[in-house]
């Protein structure tokens, strides 16, 4: 029998103990059903072509742009378990969960209007930009400073093997991978300042547009790290799933994180307990 609370993760409503109840959010656009337990409750999600029907995603101001920040879809060395790191010396590409991530990602994002595509040149985001821009015949720009991260030696490893045979490098690292990077790599700190740099670079020329810009976990964390002012040595409280959507606004000179890794479009028929 799980334990049941009657608080609701969002104020309301209260679930009697026992009771199903379904509840309609909005902001996910998600029917919530099922015994409310501590936190949270069961989520099933809506078909994908409902969903889509029910979504709006926002267009730019004249004096903006929007930046669909994806990070491509999954590749063997993302699915394996445990996970292997994968820098810029694999360019593997993607497996065939990552090509359905990819076409759900550009189903949703055929909403609306893509001016550009940016990719990092590395194969996995390629394939994924090639199918973002597909609906939208938007032209496709390959920016080596959205390549991922260099591992160094640790390229094609798992964490387990890195902490059992690296330890004290692993541990500097965990501490603050801003300084302290990948052995023979980079650190996320020379990550930061080259994709920052090409950011600044691109946003001024889509003005009153929407782009998507298409690279990889730690190249988005660390973009999303400088919009947020999050200290490169806490990039973990950034997650960025594979064909996780965040959506960022440049207007006056200023970028805000509107959406951070939205994934609710590769969902369908899951259950999140």
């Amino acid at each position: 029998m799980p334990r049941t609370t009657d608080a609701h993760p969002h104020g309301s409503p209260t679930f009697p103990c026992g009771q199903p109840r379904k509840r309609k959010c909005s902001g996910f656009l998600v029917v919530q059903e099922g015994v409310c337990r501590t936190f949270p409750y069961q989520v099933k999600i809506l078909p994908f072509l409902e969903r889509l029907k029910k979504l709006t995603l926002p267009f730019p101001a004249p004096d903006s742009c929007l930046v669909y920040l994806v990070r491509h879809g999954a590749t063997e060395h993302n699915l394996a378990q445990p996970p292997r790191l994968q820098g810029r010396r694999l360019n593997a590409p993607l497996a065939p969960e990552g090509r359905r991530q990819a076409e759900r990602t550009a189903q949703l994002l055929a909403q609306v209007r893509l001016e550009a595509v940016y990719t990092s040149p590395l194969l996995r985001a390629r394939q994924t930009a090639e199918l973002i821009a597909l609906p939208h015949q938007a032209p496709l720009y390959e920016v080596e400073a959205f390549t991922e991260i260099d591992v160094g030696r640790w390229e094609g490893m798992d964490w387990a093997s890195i902490r059992q045979q690296a330890p004290q490098w692993y541990a500097l690292f965990e501490a603050d991978a801003g300084r302290h990077g990948y052995p023979e790599g980079e650190n996320f700190q020379q990550v930061q300042e080259r994709t920052v740099a090409a950011l600044a670079q691109i946003l001024p020329r889509h003005l009153g547009q929407a782009i998507a810009i298409v690279a990889h976990n730690v190249v988005n964390r660390c973009l999303l790290a400088h919009v947020l002012g999050i200290p490169l040595a806490q990039y973990r409280r950034i997650t960025q799933d594979n064909c996780g959507v965040s959506i960022l606004r440049f207007q006056g000179e200023k970028m805000k994180v509107i959406t951070l890794n939205a994934v609710f479009h590769l969902l369908d028929g899951q259950t999140i307990d």
